[in-house]
């Protein structure tokens, strides 16, 4: 109980929706120069490295949801989304074993 009074008492929490949103997409381009930058199809470059995974996971956490959806389909550059699919295709446990 204490840690969703703490989070309420952050001061992104007190923000607007839309600034929320926005602040996530700022933190999605971001992610985006810094993985160009490395000249890969991953931020490790040619391979993942923990950052990716650590994005990926946060993604994947909440993917279920409508919010990441919006996110992702507010986004011009399908670059982030070709990003995530490859992710997803690593890191997917087989549907059978």
């Amino acid at each position: 109980m204490q840690k969703i009074k703490a989070a309420r008492n952050h001061p992104d929490y007190k923000k607007p929706a839309a600034e929320r949103f926005a602040d996530v997409q700022v933190s999605f381009d971001i992610f985006m120069d810094r993985l160009e930058q490395q000249g890969g199809s991953f931020h490790g470059g040619a391979v993942p490295d923990a950052c990716d995974f650590k994005v990926y996971a946060l993604i994947q956490k909440h993917h279920h949801t409508f919010v990441i959806h919006r996110l992702l389909e507010a986004r011009e550059d399908r670059s982030f989304e070709h990003w995530y699919d490859r992710m997803d295709g690593l890191c997917k446990m087989p549907s059978k074993f």
